[in-house]
């Protein structure tokens, strides 16, 4: 699905190797490469970017991702290599088409919550997060999904980056040779139509407080920190 990369934008993989990424060791055989994707079939694990030592803070990330029926995945940012179990920090934007979890692809977990997909299994879609300072912006395919902005006083966590996430059920395929990152990015998000406008309050959580499932993805981790990224499978 790989496709020419954006003016700006910098390829986090080569396609053929994990040069730059460290999965966790919860399950080591979890996370392979098939056909230039990161395909994802086994036991949670977790893909951490690991491949630049400047923390992401003000960036605009896509990933082309597909799954099949069932799949829990998700990609988590601001956060930072740990072992085992899921990052206790950072935020965790769902990928989630068709699983029991009503949260779906694009909420940000426990923080913005989608009951529908924007996406569909055994179809290839763009998932984007774009942020600047304490706004967060979830794009599927081009489409503005939500924006979210930080409550004023909320602390921000410490620096971090970007993390693939595996949850033990369905396949994911993730485009390795599109995973592409733009720093600091264009400010898109002031344009891009918003195509989710009824998001309620009842949706929408802006808080500290965290759920059981909350507390294993680690909203502790402020959208204004610095970051990493990880890629992992729940």
């Amino acid at each position: 699905m790989a496709a020419d990369v954006e003016p700006g934008f910098t390829l986090l993989c080569d396609g053929t190797t994990f040069d730059g990424w460290k999965a966790s060791t919860d399950h080591t055989d979890t996370w392979k490469i098939e056909d230039g994707a990161f395909v994802t079939r086994g036991q949670t694990a977790h893909l951490f970017y690991v491949g630049d030592p400047v923390p992401f803070t003000n960036f605009d990330l896509k990933v082309d991702v597909m799954t099949d029926h069932g799949a829990n995945g998700g990609i988590y940012f601001h956060t930072k290599y740990q072992e085992k179990g899921f990052p206790k920090f950072g935020f965790e934007c769902q990928v989630d088409n068709t699983h029991s979890d009503w949260k779906k692809t694009g909420s940000l977990y426990d923080v913005v919550n989608i009951a529908k997909s924007p996406a569909q299994d055994n179809k290839w879609w763009t998932e984007e997060v774009m942020v600047e300072g304490s706004k967060v912006t979830v794009l599927i395919d081009g489409k503005r999904i939500f924006d979210f902005n930080e409550p004023p006083g909320t602390k921000a966590g410490d620096r971090g980056f970007i993390v693939l996430r595996r949850d033990m059920h369905g396949v994911m395929d993730v485009d390795a040779a599109s995973i592409r990152l733009d720093r600091p990015g264009a400010p898109r998000w002031k344009t891009a139509e918003l195509v989710n406008p009824r998001i309620s309050a009842r949706t929408i959580t802006a808080t500290s407080a965290m759920s059981p499932r909350a507390s294993c993805v680690g909203l502790a981790r402020g959208c204004g920190a610095s970051g990493s990224l990880a890629m992992g499978r729940g």
